[in-house]
């Protein structure tokens, strides 16, 4: 149930807390923009204390919200939302409930963490062993709440998704915190968008992928620092600067002393012809004996990239090339689990495109695909579509932009053809159906004439349904037609 202060008046929401006492199916309570004075909170407690709740939900509410969230904390209430200033009063409460409590299963919160107000909540995370869930996003963490978060996330056993987005932390401060998760034994999810994640935090991610077991990985809308800028700016200052101290004179002179000294070093350390040929004999020697030494440590470069936990990886609007993507795509191999993959809104051109269709094959778990908003041509497409034919997993892909043409719309429907006959069962057909009992044949039959094609959508309820498809392609098989 939500309760919205603007748009209600004391008495509403008086009325609308007496309603959610007494509806027993009401699981979920929300309160927004509410000003919580003493008579809202008694009875706000009380509905809180009068059953199980799932979650509790307070966004810029204002008044006695420590006394809410305290008796959110003492009763049975699963999941607990908090964006409302925070104090040390809120934080003492959040770690009684840590330390205490044992429904709680989510933790969000939202505002400024300083060392100081959660030292006693850092240290109840460490010793909890049911929160599962913890949430930090759009967080100001300082350089001391940093240290003590990261000593109890190193500590904690049971937590297994942690979110982080909108934090802006430092790549420093982001690794300190993700070295810290590389002790955690139940981690399965991390999400860390609108972070500075660059060489130290990748080098952190990077062990999480190989020695831990994380399913779910959101590595989307990363930010790129703006300090290397700086530089060029008191560089271009300076410029401008010299030529009103040095007279117009001097520079030619200075300049053509420094290419005399530039020639002559050329002319000092140019190899005579004898020893130009020596040169070239050894280095025609070392190109010979170079593909050997190569030749070696490329398979176990791969092996020692390719993990076997991830399913879900996010790595949107990061401004990838195709190298970053051919690495990325290595990490894979044929014992990969990877079920949706998300590349929207990078730079991938057609060579991208034709590295993730030959790995396809190998990911025979990818049922979900987004590489909308690239670099791609009509002839990166097609080679999709015709990629399409042959695969019977993949039940969802996205290749539309904001402005999609229309020959890319033609080819996302042709798309969109072959995932529905995924989502169908196609893949039954690609094996030997003389190897299926015939007693499936009809199951087949009857959910081919009554899956859902048209997902819902008014447009597409007008196109014909596909299950014609499905049948022709059992009326192929010889186990229908079989006489015996």
């Amino acid at each position: 149930m939500l309760i919205n202060g603007d748009s209600m008046d004391e008495v509403k929401t008086l009325a609308a807390l007496f309603t959610a006492k007494s509806d027993e199916n009401c699981q979920e309570l929300e309160l927004q923009s509410v000003d919580l004075d003493y008579e809202l909170t008694s009875l706000l407690i009380q509905v809180i204390e009068s059953r199980k709740w799932q979650s509790v939900r307070l966004s810029l509410c204002q008044g006695l919200v420590n006394d809410v969230v305290t008796a959110c904390m003492a009763h049975q209430v699963q999941s607990v939302f908090l964006q409302v200033p925070i104090n040390i009063n809120m934080m003492n409460a959040l770690a009684y409930g840590l330390n205490y409590s044992k429904s709680l299963v989510t933790l969000q919160l939202s505002g400024s963490l300083s060392g100081i107000e959660t030292s006693d909540f850092a240290k109840a995370i460490a010793r909890n062993v049911c929160l599962e869930e913890l949430d930090l996003s759009d967080c100001t963490i300082d350089t001391q709440c940093l240290g003590i978060l990261g000593f109890a996330l190193r500590i904690n056993r049971t937590i297994r998704s942690v979110v982080l987005n909108g934090c802006y932390l430092e790549d420093e401060n982001l690794a300190h915190l993700l070295s810290a998760l590389q002790d955690s034994p139940a981690l399965k999810s991390l999400s860390v968008q609108r972070n500075y994640c660059q060489e130290q935090s990748m080098s952190m991610i990077s062990s999480l992928l190989h020695y831990d077991d994380i399913e779910e990985l959101n590595m989307s809308y990363l930010l790129r620092k703006k300090k290397d800028a700086q530089p060029e700016v008191v560089q271009e200052s300076l410029i401008e600067s010299e030529p009103e101290i040095e007279t117009p004179e001097e520079v030619p002179s200075n300049e053509s002393e420094e290419a005399n000294k530039h020639n002559d070093d050329k002319a000092m350390l140019a190899p005579s012809p004898g020893e130009s040929e020596k040169e070239s004999d050894t280095k025609e020697e070392k190109t010979d004996s170079e593909p050997e030494e190569a030749s070696e440590p490329e398979p176990e470069s791969e092996n020692h990239a390719q993990n076997t936990s991830l399913k879900n990886l996010q790595l949107a609007a990061n401004g990838l090339t195709d190298g970053f993507i051919e690495s990325t795509l290595k990490l894979f191999g044929k014992d990969s689990v990877l079920e949706e993959l998300n590349l929207f809104g990078n730079r991938m051109t057609d060579l991208s495109m034709h590295r993730i269709i030959e790995r396809l094959p190998d990911l025979k778990q990818l049922k979900s695909l987004w590489i909308g908003h690239n670099n791609f041509t009509i002839t990166g497409y097609s080679a999709l579509l015709l990629a399409m034919q042959n695969n019977f997993v993949l039940e969802e892909v996205s290749i539309v932009t904001l402005n999609t043409d229309a020959q890319v719309e033609g080819i996302q429907k042709k798309i969109d053809h072959y995932t529905r006959l995924n989502r169908g069962g196609r893949k039954i057909f690609a094996s030997d159906v003389t190897e299926l009992p015939k007693s499936i044949w009809p199951l087949i039959l009857e959910r081919s004439n009554r899956i859902k094609w048209d997902d819902g959508d008014d447009v597409e309820s007008k196109v014909v349904s596909y299950s014609a498809d499905a049948i022709f392609c059992l009326l192929q098989g010889p186990a229908l037609l079989d006489a015996s």
